[in-house]
């Protein structure tokens, strides 16, 4: 479901949860019977929970939207671990498990289950490691919702405070038969919050969970086998893996200076080389410095590799990211370059982070001595020409520009 759909799915799902909700929200022991109309004032502080419900629903959706494809990939991880220990069972029970997986992603949620792509019936005795993830799934699962329930705990309390200011401020007023509205709504939320029902009430009002996804997978089994003679092949490796990592470092955006010592150090990135997967977080701490005698401004980190073979220079590389630039003069900014040892081979790519998702791709020219560099959305592709011989260096960054601007971004090269 594309995200505009689902934000409006939720306003429609809050216009009519939070008219139940804010001014006639019951417990499980009254008589649902509406309360008279709240003060103007109190409608004015119940506008922030119509603001506030659906950015915590999607902050929640968007969180365990990753949780699969992580999960996924660590079993892959581990069946290619147990086939080079030569634990065949082992590699089995894990086979089956990914394509049970898989098959129950792909299927329609069951309504009666909290995880319905993880039921107790799934929970496997053997592999140790295979039931560790399980239960690592299971609780990160939880550990989210517990988090979106207690961020919306926090928001009717800080509600229910606002009604109590308010109540004082009628009765000074006196505005008696309000002040006694407030009151009286005040103590049918602080009842609810106490016997745990206002929580369930409001999750209630929301959609269902979006179907989740599994991100394609670089390598794997297809299929699970149907006998022990039916063993799958692991997919072709992916033409990024064939390239030599060379590190993280700090850099520029335009890639003239990497892993300078000079560089500021202001983001975090975590990255496999393995797997092709990382996370690039911080916020922008120093905005312009002068390095090698000159003002520079963008700073950030960015891995990179060595390519001898250029038939291998090609690659999807998608970037999903919390943090969204303002605008093409903000960041955060992603970079890719291919560079010579005397700097860039033409031009490259630099793409500021103003959408959630972004997709650039590297591909090479099975006619020509050249590259193409792309950003899928924006369509814009730039072609570089490679030399005739030795190596070029693959740059993957992302930058910061103006001080507090915020980095959260997660990569994956496909």
């Amino acid at each position: 479901m594309e995200p505009i759909m689902r934000r409006n799915m939720l306003c429609r799902a809050l216009h009519v949860g939070l008219c139940l909700l804010a001014p006639f929200a019951w417990t499980a022991t009254e008589e649902r019977t509406p309360l008279p109309a709240l003060p103007l004032e109190a409608n004015k502080f119940a506008e922030s929970l119509r603001v506030e419900i659906p950015r915590i629903a999607q902050q929640y959706w968007e969180a365990i939207a990753s949780l699969p494809a992580t999960h996924s990939n660590q079993m892959v991880a581990l069946q290619k671990k147990l086939q080079d220990a030569g634990d065949l069972d082992g590699y089995l029970a894990v086979n089956q498990e990914i394509k049970r997986f898989c098959d129950a992603i792909k299927a329609e949620p069951d309504p009666f289950e909290d995880i319905s792509e993880m039921p107790k019936s799934a929970l496997v005795e053997l592999p140790d490691a295979l039931r560790a993830m399980q239960d690592q799934y299971i609780k990160a699962y939880k550990d989210k919702g517990d988090l979106r329930n207690k961020n919306l705990e926090g928001l009717y309390r800080n509600y229910i405070t606002q009604l109590e200011t308010l109540k004082t401020d009628l009765t000074i007023k006196g505005r008696i038969p309000e002040a006694v509205i407030v009151k009286k709504e005040a103590e049918r939320l602080r009842k609810g919050m106490e016997e745990k029902t206002l929580i369930p009430q409001i999750l209630a009002t929301l959609p269902v969970r979006p179907r989740l996804a599994i991100t394609p997978l670089p390598a794997g089994p297809i299929e699970a086998p149907t006998s022990v003679t039916n063993i799958p092949a692991y997919g072709r490796m992916p033409d990024w893996a064939k390239w030599q990592f060379d590190r993280v470092a700090n850099c520029t955006a335009d890639a003239s200076l990497f892993a300078h010592p000079d560089l500021p150090d202001q983001l975090t990135f975590d990255f496999s080389a393995k797997t092709g997967r990382g996370r690039i977080t911080g916020r922008c701490e120093v905005e312009r410095s002068e390095i090698n005698m000159r003002e520079c401004t963008w700073f950030g980190k960015a891995i990179q590799w060595k390519v001898k073979d250029f038939t291998t220079l090609n690659a999807t590389i998608v970037l999903q990211s919390k943090e969204i630039s303002p605008g093409k003069g903000y960041g955060p900014r992603a970079h890719l370059v291919l560079l010579a040892d005397k700097g860039p081979l033409g031009e490259w790519l630099e793409v500021p982070l103003m959408w959630k998702d972004v997709t650039l791709t590297l591909a090479k020219d099975p006619a020509a001595n050249r590259c193409t560099l792309g950003w899928v959305q924006g369509k814009i592709k730039k072609v570089v020409d490679l030399p005739a011989r030795g190596s070029v260096r693959v740059l993957l960054g992302l930058s910061v520009r103006n001080l507090g601007e915020r980095c959260d971004t997660t990569l994956s090269l496909q």
